[in-house]
C-alpha cells in the first residue's frame, strides 16, 4: 500500500479505532501502564490488532500512545523494550492482511514552557527516541495524535521529518470552539492532517474544512478514536464496540 500515492489521489484509507478502551474492556485495570502489556501481555494487544484488521482496518496504530521516556519512567522498561515490542505485535497482527503499522505517538504528559517546564528541545530529543526506534523496528507510518498544543506537535513533527523518511499523520484534539485546531502541519511537511479525540463528528468537520481549504497540499485526517458515538465500522475507521 501505497500510503502517499492513496493520500494525493484522495482515496479513504480506513484506520481502526481506539486502543486504550479495548485494553480497559480486556482487564486492563485503572491506573496500570497500558503501553507495558507490550512485554507482559502480548496476546492481548495482537488480539486487538487482529480484531481492528478483521472489521476492515488498514492501517492499525501501535499500543505506544504513551511510550515516551517520560511516562515509562517508573515502569522500568524503555521506550526502545516498549515500542520495539509493540512493532513486533502489530505487524504479526497485520501480516495476514496486507495491513500497515503506524508508530503511536501521543502527548509527553508534561507541559511545554511558556505554560509548563518542559523545553522545546527536550520534548524534541523525547520524540526522536520515540521514531528513531519505531523506523527501526519497522513501522511503516508515524501518527503523532490527540496533541493539544501545537507546540508540542511542532516539535514531534520536525523528529518525524528529521529521523526517518516515513509517511506522517497528525491529530489535534481541541475545544469547542475550535481556537486551538488550525493546520499549521503542511508547512512542516506532514502527510495529513486533522481531528483525533475529544469531541463529536459534528462538531469537528467545520473547523477542519475551514483550516485545510487554503492549503491545496493538506490531507484531511478523521480518527475514529474521536466519535464518541462510534458504534460499527466507517469509511474512515473501525469503530471500536463489539470487536472482540
Amino acid at each position: 500500500m501505497d500510503i502517499r500515492a492513496r493520500l494525493h489521489n484522495r482515496e479513504l484509507i480506513r484506520l481502526d479505532g481506539a486502543m486504550g478502551t479495548m485494553l480497559q474492556a480486556a482487564g486492563l485495570r485503572l491506573g496500570e501502564n497500558p503501553e507495558v502489556l507490550n512485554i507482559t501481555a502480548p496476546e492481548v494487544v495482537h488480539k486487538v490488532h487482529a480484531a481492528y484488521f478483521a472489521a476492515g482496518s488498514e492501517i492499525v496504530y501501535t499500543n505506544t500512545f504513551g511510550a515516551n521516556a517520560h511516562k515509562l519512567a517508573r515502569t522500568g522498561y524503555t521506550p526502545e523494550q516498549v515500542i520495539t515490542a509493540a512493532v513486533e505485535i502489530a505487524k504479526a497482527a497485520a501480516k495476514p492482511w496486507g495491513g500497515l503499522v503506524a508508530l503511536d505517538i501521543g502527548p509527553i504528559g508534561e507541559l511545554l514552557e511558556p505554560m509548563g517546564s518542559l523545553k522545546f528541545e527536550e520534548a524534541y530529543e523525547l520524540f526522536v527516541q520515540q521514531i528513531r526506534t519505531g523506523a527501526e523496528a519497522g513501522a511503516d507510518l508515524i501518527a503523532i495524535e490527540t496533541m493539544t498544543d501545537l507546540y508540542e506537535a511542532k516539535a514531534a513533527l520536525l523528529a518525524a521529518r528529521e529521523n526517518c523518511d516515513l509517511p506522517v499523520f497528525v491529530t489535534m484534539t481541541f475545544e469547542q470552539d475550535g481556537n486551538l485546531y488550525r493546520v499549521q502541519y503542511p508547512r512542516h511537511g506532514a502527510d495529513p492532517t486533522g481531528p483525533g479525540g475529544g469531541r463529536h463528528r459534528h462538531q469537528l468537520l467545520p473547523g477542519a474544512k475551514a483550516d485545510i481549504q487554503p492549503c491545496r497540499d493538506a490531507y484531511r485526517l478523521d480518527h475514529p478514536a474521536c466519535y464518541h458515538q462510534a458504534q460499527r465500522r466507517t469509511a474512515h475507521g473501525a469503530g471500536r464496540q463489539n470487536l472482540l
